[in-house]
């Protein structure tokens, strides 16, 4: 094992490289500073070891092989980004690429996952905040597959919101909007698990009650969804010119109940017949990314 602690500045340092050893932080502190890459290339896990801080500002690139440990009460901290990738032609069960926290199980496919991780809070608009964690997956491969991902909290980085409320949001974009997914909440083992079809797109976690509150955010992205409260029919209405591809029905537990394969951008409402379905509340997801809750009455 070696330790290291030091101040990095620059562009790019030089690759860091142990073909039969690991690496740790054993104590001090290490502060990579903006503008700053630090990649660690091959079968290492670097440690962060207890007592022992990191501050990333800038970016640290773990390559396909190269892991992270953390521990916990003790994550990587600042305003920078962690990457990885994870080849996919095998595809992985439980898998946590580059040990970022992100747990996943993807069927076999050809090409690879990026996996990025960032530590600063998410802003769903005015005050309401996300926790100091996030996600952003990308693989063109999955565009239509199914996966199923669990995010690991840490006490550290809840952000002042209570772990037993989070669900997990997703977004095409930083900026947002954050759209509200169905969730499955362990807050005593503290993550969060959900399913997902395709990637391209960010994930953290808010507090659900907060962000359908706020009257100027609109959770279905660039759609227009109404009713909220509906007894027959659900109207969808593309606001830009995207393709309406797939519609789903979810219940309150995140079960598909029933699939509408559409087609082109239309300027006219899309109609979901509802009225089969018994009272209680569900979710219209669109796309596969843009959710919005409503009421069958």
């Amino acid at each position: 094992m070696r330790s290291l602690s030091i101040l990095l500045a620059g562009l790019i340092i030089p690759t860091l490289r142990a073909q039969d050893a690991n690496m740790s932080l054993a104590n001090g502190s290490m502060t990579i500073l903006p503008g700053t890459t630090v990649v660690i290339q091959g079968p290492i896990v670097y440690t962060l070891a207890p007592g022992a801080s990191l501050e990333n500002n800038g970016s640290m690139d773990l390559g396909t092989e190269a892991r992270l440990e953390e521990p916990v009460g003790g994550p990587i901290t600042g305003i920078g980004t962690e990457r990885c990738e994870l080849p996919l032609s095998n595809g992985v069960t439980d898998q946590q690429p580059g040990g970022l926290g992100l747990t996943v199980s993807i069927p076999a496919n050809s090409g690879t996952l990026t996996l990025t991780r960032g530590h600063m809070p998410r802003s769903a608009g005015g005050p309401v905040q996300s926790i100091a964690r996030w996600y952003g997956l990308t693989a063109p491969t999955l565009d239509d597959v199914p996966f199923s991902v669990s995010l690991r909290l840490d006490a550290t980085e809840l952000n002042g919101l209570s772990p037993d409320v989070l669900s997990i949001h997703i977004s095409a974009s930083l900026a947002g909007p954050w759209a509200d997914i169905p969730t499955v909440n362990d807050a005593v083992a503290l993550t969060l698990a959900t399913s997902l079809v395709g990637t391209s797109t960010y994930l953290t976690a808010f507090d659900p009650d907060q962000t359908t509150a706020l009257a100027g955010i609109a959770p279905s992205g660039p759609f227009r969804i109404w009713p909220t409260a509906a007894h027959e029919v659900i109207y969808v209405q593309a606001l830009a010119p995207v393709d309406l591809t797939r519609i789903e029905v979810l219940d309150a537990s995140g079960r598909t109940i029933s699939v509408v394969e559409n087609g082109a951008f239309a300027e006219a409402p899309f109609t979901v017949n509802v009225s089969t379905l018994p009272s209680g509340c569900y979710l219209l997801r669109i796309n596969a990314m843009y959710v919005q809750r409503f009421v069958k009455s």
